[in-house]
């Protein structure tokens, strides 16, 4: 069912469950969404100046993390390498910069030997896969460097 904008939705199909929830330990989920929103989050602390926007960020990377063994190592795992290091910019944290490191190697493990990258639902036959998943790994990388380097 959905009641979007007046409650949380908690019920949904088996189907788009993937695209609904996380669940603790469990690998393949949408680690991106989360990831986004604690990046926003850095984000809007920064301009703000709100410590308690600092901390929902922080508790959103802190979820992520609950999530399954892939979570650094998964084709969506990039933005919790972003979030990571913004965090870790912001917090000088430790934990974010291993975090960051570690999708940031991850990431750079599944470049292929011309520089680009794919994502596993797509074909390397398709040169508009090809650009997307490249496009964004390279945006990750930057903003992870980016974070590490001023956080510093």
């Amino acid at each position: 069912k959905s009641r979007a904008g007046r409650q949380i939705v908690t019920e949904f199909s088996e189907e788009n469950a993937a695209e609904q929830m996380m669940q603790v330990g469990k690998p393949e989920q949408w680690y991106h969404v989360p990831a986004l929103a604690a990046g926003l989050l850095v984000k809007l602390a920064d301009v703000t100046g709100s410590a308690k926007t600092l901390e929902a960020a922080q508790a959103y990377l802190h979820f992520v993390d609950s999530g399954g063994p892939d979570r650094y190592t998964s084709e969506r795992s990039g933005f919790v390498g972003w979030a990571a290091a913004l965090l870790f910019s912001a917090t000088g944290n430790q934990n974010y910069r291993r975090i960051a490191l570690a999708v940031a190697n991850n990431l750079l493990e599944a470049q292929l030997q011309n520089g680009s990258w794919l994502k596993g639902s797509m074909g390397e036959d398709i040169t508009s896969d090809v650009v997307d998943a490249t496009a964004e790994n390279m945006i990750c990388m930057f903003q992870i460097l980016e974070g590490l380097s001023s956080g510093e």
